[in-house]
């Protein structure tokens, strides 16, 4: 692998790992509940586990997708000729523009 690769794997890997760090145990804690109803959240088992981890990664996608497809967009724009006027300003205009056109393909 490339160590651009590598470096969106292990950028991808911490941005997981954050989210599932803070949200996996009140995750699991509320399956626990709800499929279990023990009174011991430490011996859940392994099918509330793998619902709380399927939930805090797809938790985490949600805020690292559009994030991620921001930033491309950024780079996308690279080096502009002198005189050419970049299509995005900044992070904000990049993604109320996205959302702009996500809006006019939906209709």
């Amino acid at each position: 692998l490339s160590p651009v690769c590598l470096g969106s794997l292990r950028r991808a890997a911490s941005i997981n790992a954050e989210y599932m760090g803070g949200l996996y145990e009140p995750i699991r804690n509320f399956y626990y509940e709800k499929l279990e109803g023990g009174d011991d959240v430490n011996k859940s088992s392994l099918i509330t586990k793998v619902f709380a981890g399927l939930t805090t990664g797809a938790l985490a996608m949600c805020v690292a997708q559009p994030t991620d497809v921001i930033k491309i967009r950024l780079q996308a724009q690279g080096r502009l000729p002198p005189g050419e006027k970049p299509l995005y300003s900044g992070m904000a205009d990049c993604a109320r523009k996205s959302v702009a056109r996500m809006e006019l393909r939906s209709r």
